[in-house]
């Protein structure tokens, strides 16, 4: 993945003017940091947080250093699961179907340009989580019933989960210093 890009380069990237980038930068809505030279340079996560902040397709993942969406790819796997028409980013039951097929199938690429794309396509990673990969886990964790084999596919498709989740953190920009920070924890005590 790309570590930053120019705003000329995220105006290809999301298909708006180089110049109103500029603006809503200096507005502050757009984070920059500028080079030596007192050039504007985006982060990665950043343009695409403006992106999904703003509502903007981005149209060239691929200009990000991200696996594009292989849409096509991704529809011909839902025909074959019997849905033509389903769109594979909608982020509903058949994404899930879709990327547990793709899980199946062993076919790590295509399973994590659906998640980054279902991302980049502006759904929420709590809805990623828990209407596409809980699903699909779930489906191909009940296969050792059925078929000797299951068990290995299980542990191959939580590395795949695990490279598409490592994709995303790439893509959510860091808190804010002053975001407050969530603690957590849980206290057992076993009785003799």
């Amino acid at each position: 993945m790309k570590q930053s890009l120019s705003p000329r380069e995220l105006s290809r990237v999301v298909g708006v003017s180089e110049s109103s980038l500029k603006r809503w930068a200096d507005e502050g809505r757009l984070r920059f940091t500028r080079t030596a030279g007192g050039h504007r340079r985006i982060s990665v996560p950043e343009a695409v947080r403006f992106a999904r902040r703003a509502d903007l397709s981005i149209q060239c993942p691929e200009a990000l250093g991200l696996p594009g969406a292989e849409t096509e790819s991704l529809r011909e796997t839902a025909a074959h699961l019997g849905r033509p028409e389903a769109d594979p980013l909608a982020g509903d039951a058949d994404s899930a179907a879709v990327f547990a097929e793709l899980l199946r199938r062993d076919q790590p690429a295509l399973a994590r340009s659906l998640v980054v794309g279902l991302y980049l396509r502006g759904q929420p990673i709590a809805g990623i989580f828990d209407t596409v990969i809980g699903p699909a886990l779930n489906g191909v964790g009940e296969l050792w019933l059925h078929d000797p084999s299951g068990i290995f596919l299980e542990h191959r498709t939580f590395d795949i989960c695990v490279q598409a989740v490592n994709e995303l953190r790439g893509l959510i920009p860091p808190p804010a210093d002053d975001a407050p920070v969530a603690l957590g924890g849980s206290f057992f005590m076993a009785m003799a």
